[in-house]
């Protein structure tokens, strides 16, 4: 309790900075109030299925929520009980065990773009000349 207390308190005071990229564990979505820090910005979640997570988490003895006589079904239990969170982030990209990190990067990077170009900033109705070439006519 006390680490997502501590989470909490600095995403608060992350939130706030522009153009900044926080990275979150998967549990800051266990406190409600982190959402609306999460949502000043875009929300990515990384989708790795039970088994890719289990592989690449399987020798981490930092992690006390999976210190228990079958950590991989404790950990398919976190992410049931996340996924409806996890569901209402603005991008997900699927990840698979095989998947690089320079893939993962270049795929978060296409994925975001796509988003932007299908949820312009409100902005860009005021500012039009900002996402366009041509000069606009008045």
């Amino acid at each position: 309790k006390a680490f997502r207390e501590l989470e909490s308190s600095v995403l608060e005071q992350a939130h706030s900075y522009i153009g900044c990229c926080v990275s979150t564990g998967g549990g800051v979505v266990t406190y409600k109030r982190n959402w609306s820090f999460l949502q000043s910005g875009l929300v990515v979640w990384l989708d790795a299925d039970v088994d890719t997570l289990f592989d690449r988490l399987r020798d981490d003895t930092s992690r006390p929520l999976l210190q228990t006589d079958d950590p991989r079904a404790t950990l398919q239990d976190i992410l049931d009980a996340r996924r409806e969170w996890y569901s209402e982030a603005d991008v997900q990209v699927p990840i698979k065990a095989s998947s690089t990190t320079d893939e993962i990067a270049l795929d978060v990077c296409r994925r975001l773009s796509n988003f932007v170009k299908e949820h312009p900033p409100r902005f860009a109705a005021v500012y039009p000349s900002n996402l366009s070439s041509e000069p606009q006519s008045e």
